[in-house]
């Protein structure tokens, strides 16, 4: 029952306490706010930062990759120009023979 009096006598319940928010005690937790502010502002900027360099990288990475593809298709094409040539080569020399064992 005590703790129902003290209750409806209006005093503050066990562990809290009451303090006076004075002009300075103001500007101090205005400069702890404007200071926390700033620094997650800063953390922010550095994080966004480090995403922009990440992304110029996978940019960079990726346009490679694009070119290495591009180089490689072109290989490709050369191989397959190459063996068509060598195909070709072939095909003649065969006929050729065939002419020739012809005339024998």
């Amino acid at each position: 029952m005590g703790g129902s009096q003290s209750a409806s006598k209006g005093t503050a319940p066990s562990g809290s306490f009451a303090v006076e928010v004075t002009p300075a005690l103001a500007e101090q937790i205005m400069n702890v706010e404007a200071n926390r502010r700033a620094k997650v502002e800063q953390e922010a900027a550095k994080r966004d930062e480090e995403l922009q360099m990440i992304e110029a990288l996978l940019v960079e990475k990726q346009n490679m990759a694009v070119a290495a593809l591009a180089a490689e298709q072109e290989a490709m094409q050369m191989a397959r120009k190459q063996m068509e040539a060598l195909k070709d080569t072939i095909r003649r020399v065969k006929e050729q023979r065939q002419k020739e064992c012809a005339a024998l």
